[in-house]
């Protein structure tokens, strides 16, 4: 292959700043599970929803490359391993039950029966109990002697569905309207790796990517319940392979006798040439006709699974069809010389259908002496809650300083969520239930400090938001008094920027309900200037504390009628 017309790969970051449902394929009516990635089809359907809202016609010259074409290929974004792209972990992997951080590599090992007739020593089954490997994703390239592996965060969400109108579910003689479903989720904070390839005719679509992902980016299902609402893409680099870097990645030719690896690193749909119909193992026949007489395989160890999707556009599911699985490996050997830029063509192009989405992806790596043996570790994860274990003459201080602000903060939401159910008696116009629980959607997410503020940010966006566009809820929001003053401006006053004097805010909103200074001067174990220095610290999740229950208490109220 010519190396000026080969294609390029446009690497990114995508940050994910709320939770997003990237869904799979449909089981219960009444939940939702997710991908542990981000799709190339949910990235490609962010590109064609914005092009459509420039008005770019979809017959038009610009729709049909970036999005119809092919010329554009928008790859699965995988989970960020040691600022890399992870890698499908190979099913060929199995660890022992009794220490999961060693193992095989089962496709560098012969058949049992090739090992009892030869007595091959050197590669020899293992006699201990073995298992798959737990985590999906595993790094590119080797940490020391070890393979890093994880798995994404994931979460699931109970939600209850209301009639519109009434606010509430209901049953009667003709019907009932609501049910009870749940979510499952990709956690906010995580970072992926997505790849975009040009394909040598849109060598000049770099900048216009660039700027279609410029922004908050809203990718996945369910965004107006909070999900998918907000996601950072930053470009990094541009390079020449989708792996380029990996460990024992395939940089040369293949001499006749040399034996390589295949590893399909994206899911696989294929029809059989004889019948037109889906037939995964048709993968072997795709790759001998794209290459006769080239090369034979010695070994596979390859899995299925059902690929669907669903087209947000048409309102439309997509056909699900059996694939072949990411991670399968084949291990191989040529029957002929092999010129690296031949070989490259069959990893650029890929096999099979819907490649324009990021099906059908390989990366081909070379054979190992080694490589029967892996060894498995976990990536370095900071936790930024949890301090540091303090030095040995610090130990009693820091021990202090723990209890103290556990006790500080019990305290603290305890009289926080009191105040609330007391403000709550004598609230009037009390909002839809729809949008108290979409805000408390939000601030569920506010388990730590960070997360919080955050949290309390987005809580502003969106307020003036609704004053801008969404008008009744923002008339909903004014119409509540909550001490005889609009629920908006309290919730402006809570979420406003700054942490210095969110403590202060805090204690003004609730007046005399909850008494966060003389808790300070009871429940202090040192001197009450550090109890206090403790609250102001912890601002924003005391904070959302109190409108979470605020919100709840409100509901409540609101049910009872």
């Amino acid at each position: 292959m010519n190396p000026t017309a080969a294609p390029r790969y446009l690497t990114y970051r995508l940050t994910l700043e709320s939770p997003v449902i990237v869904t799979e394929r449909q089981g219960d009516p009444n939940s939702a599970g997710t991908r542990p990635y981000v799709s190339g089809s949910a990235v490609r359907g962010v590109v064609a929803r914005r092009l459509l809202a420039a008005g770019v016609q979809p017959d038009s010259d610009d729709f049909r490359l970036f999005v119809l074409s092919g010329r554009v290929r928008y790859l699965n974004a995988y989970p960020e391993l040691e600022n890399m792209r992870a890698l499908p972990t190979p099913l060929s992997w199995r660890v022992r039950k009794a220490d999961p951080q060693r193992g095989w590599d089962l496709a560098y090992l012969p058949p049992k029966a090739a090992t009892v007739e030869l007595g091959d020593e050197t590669r020899r089954w293992p006699e201990e109990q073995l298992q798959a490997v737990g985590a999906p994703f595993v790094s590119p390239s080797l940490a020391g002697d070890a393979w890093l592996v994880a798995t994404p965060r994931v979460k699931a969400r109970i939600h209850h569905q209301r009639d519109r109108v009434k606010g509430r579910a209901w049953k009667n003689a003709e019907g009932s309207r609501g049910a009870i479903f749940t979510y499952e989720f990709l956690e906010a904070g995580q970072r992926l790796r997505g790849v975009i390839q040009l394909m040598p005719e849109a060598a000049g679509c770099e900048a216009k990517l660039r700027e279609l992902f410029s922004g908050p980016t809203a990718i996945g299902r369910s965004r107006r319940a909070g999900y998918g609402a907000e996601a950072r893409v930053e470009f990094l680099d541009t390079l020449g392979r989708e792996y380029a870097g990996a460990h024992a990645l395939l940089d040369r030719g293949l001499r006749r006798g040399d034996r390589f690896r295949i590893l399909l690193v994206s899911p696989c749909l294929v029809r059989d040439p004889a019948t037109g119909q889906m037939d995964p193992p048709a993968f072997e026949k795709h790759l001998r006709e794209r290459f006769p007489g080239c090369f034979d395989f010695d070994c596979r160890c390859w899995g299925f699974e059902v690929a669907g999707g669903f087209n947000q556009k048409w309102g439309l599911e997509l056909p699900q069809a059996l694939a072949v699985r990411a991670g399968s490996v084949w291990m191989a050997h040529a029957q002929r010389d092999l010129p690296l830029d031949e070989l490259l063509r069959l990893e650029h192009e890929g096999i099979g259908e819907r490649r324009s989405e990021g099906f059908g992806r390989l990366v081909l790596l070379a054979d190992e002496e080694a490589g029967e043996q892996i060894r498995l570790g976990v990536p370095s994860r900071p936790r930024p809650e949890e301090p540091a274990s303090p030095p040995a003459d610090k130990a009693d201080e820091f021990l202090l300083d723990l209890l103290e602000r556990r006790i500080l903060l019990e305290g603290a939401e305890t009289e926080l969520r009191r105040a609330a159910w007391e403000l709550a008696e004598g609230a009037t116009g009390i909002p839809s239930r729809a949008l108290l629980g979409r805000i408390r959607t939000l601030l569920r997410e506010g388990h730590d400090e960070a997360r919080a503020a955050a949290a309390l940010a987005e809580l502003k966006k969106w307020t003036a938001d609704w004053s801008n566009s969404d008008k009744r809820a923002a008339e909903q929001l004014r119409e509540c008094r909550v001490q005889g003053a609009p629920l908006l401006d309290l919730l402006d006053s809570l979420t406003g920027e700054g942490a210095n004097d969110r403590v202060g805010r805090l204690e003004r909103a609730v007046g005399h309900q909850a008494q966060l200074a003389a808790l300070s001067e009871r429940r202090y174990l040192r001197t009450p200037e550090s109890a206090r220095h403790v609250l102001a610290r912890h601002g924003a999740v005391l904070s959302v504390v109190f409108l979470d229950e605020l919100m709840n208490a409100l509901a409540r109220k609101s049910a009872e009628r």
